[in-house]
């Protein structure tokens, strides 16, 4: 009973529902034709060569459609109004529609048409960027909706320019250490095909970068800066590349291997050419800055003691082919006599006031070779330093302290290490009271260390 019940329902619910109209489409707005763009302004490059503009079908997307394109001087200016711009219309000879006209099926909901041109004509008639074709649908079997019936094709000229404004480096005192540096080259519309570079430095405009930057700047040596050997290009549909610019270290330094004198070189880096006729050469420059390691450091004299008619050994024991070490403390500079015999000589001259000189206390001093051959401040360990210097004494290393102040005898220390002199040949590690004085043997290639 309940199945046959139920059978009745479902039959009485599908007689009604047939007898009801669909009344869908009631409800949705007619089909029209618009234009189809995100921004009512399109850039495109003129070396594309052509443009696609899109027609769409809206509404009940059950009716066929055509549809004429052409272009609106008026729907131009009235854009220029109502936006408060100065778009200016290609001239119509320059470019050509391949068909104005299109057909949308019922089943469809879009139609294309394609606008082309030819660059060589073309970009020379560009108005900066101001230069558009104003397309408009003018005939349609449809309503046009007229909110988006007005497409601003704006043709550029390329414009191809380095992406950074330049860098900083600091040269090496390697002269075999080169920098290389990637330096980015964009373009803002891919073309469609390769783009040959070319690149060079413009020395004219360094004075004004170096007045602006405040530095002391000179213009690269020659052949300090390397570009590649190939030509740079940017490959066809492609927007940017880097290449490699080497500075050749080497260029820095003369003959002798001494680095030449400079504070700041400063290379600007230009794009000089391109193997497309018209395309646009950005204005942005790359200074490429390389600072000396030197750069920044003085030297200042705090005080000299020279003559150019009296000769340093008659007062200093200094005479040609002579050890000339020296060292020095917070109060004086000390000068080792060091032509050997029996003299033992050290002078002391004052920081302070260079023409204030006094002998340091050389008493008990042992004499040999070379004397007073090497002359060492070191820390005692306890906050001040004192005077070293070492001798020789027979086959033993004489070594010399002044513990008690230059004015008062050294104290002497032998050790049996080396023969005939220690020289320039020790060094002391730590302070004196826990240090480690190493001498080296002058008989064999080792060195000795003692407390």
């Amino acid at each position: 009973m309940k199945k046959i019940l139920i059978a009745s329902i479902a039959l009485a619910v599908f007689a009604l529902s047939s007898c009801i109209e669909d009344s869908r489409d009631n409800f949705m707005v007619e089909d029209s034709l618009s234009l189809v763009y995100d921004e009512q302004v399109v850039p495109v490059s003129v070396y594309a060569g052509s443009c696609t503009i899109s027609v769409l079908k809206s509404g009940k997307g059950t009716t066929p459609a055509s549809a004429t394109l052409g272009v609106s001087t008026e729907a131009l200016n009235a854009y220029n109004a109502e936006n408060s711009t100065s778009y200016t219309p290609i001239s119509s000879s320059s470019y050509s529609f391949a068909s104005s006209s299109i057909t949308i099926k019922a089943e469809e909901m879009t139609g294309k048409v394609q606008i082309e041109w030819d660059p060589k004509t073309l970009q020379p008639a560009l108005n900066g960027g101001l230069s558009v074709i104003p397309v408009v649908i003018t005939d349609a079997s449809l309503e046009v909706n007229q909110k988006r019936n007005l497409i601003l094709v704006n043709v550029l000229n390329s414009e191809v320019g380095l992406a950074s404004t330049g860098s900083t480096a600091v040269a090496s005192e390697d002269p075999n250490e080169n920098i290389e540096l990637q330096i980015k080259v964009s373009l803002d519309f891919p073309l469609p095909e390769d783009l040959s570079l070319t690149f060079d430095v413009d020395p004219s405009l360094i004075a004004a970068y170096a007045t602006e930057k405040g530095l002391d700047a000179i213009a690269p040596f020659a052949g300090y800066l390397r570009f590649p050997d190939k030509v740079v290009s940017i490959p066809a549909k492609s927007s940017d590349i880097f290449f490699t610019l080497t500075l050749k270290n080497s260029v820095l330094f003369d003959s002798n291997g001494k680095m030449k004198s400079f504070n700041t070189i400063v290379a600007p880096i230009k794009i000089t050419g391109t193997s497309i006729s018209g395309v646009s050469i950005s204005e942005r420059v790359y200074y490429m800055v390389v600072k000396s390691p030197f750069s920044g450091a003085s030297v200042s004299r705090i005080w000299g003691k020279y003559s150019s008619t009296h000769l340093w050994s008659e007062d200093y024991g200094l005479p040609s082919g002579a050890d000339r070490t020296m060292t020095l403390d917070a109060d004086w500079v000390y000068l080792p006599y060091s032509v050997g015999g029996d003299v033992a000589k050290i002078t002391a001259i004052s920081v302070g006031d260079p023409e204030t000189t006094k002998l340091v206390n050389c008493t008990g001093f042992k004499s040999n070779t070379i004397t007073t051959a090497c002359v060492r401040v070191i820390d005692k360990g306890d906050g001040t330093t004192m005077l070293t210097a070492s001798g020789a004494n027979g086959d033993s290393f004489a070594f010399y302290t002044w513990e008690d102040g230059i004015d008062n005898a050294p104290k002497c220390t032998e050790l049996q290490c080396t023969w005939r002199r220690g020289g320039d040949r020790y060094e002391i590690h730590g302070t004196w009271a826990d240090g480690t004085l190493y001498a080296m043997l002058t008989r064999e290639p080792s060195l000795r260390g003692t407390r």
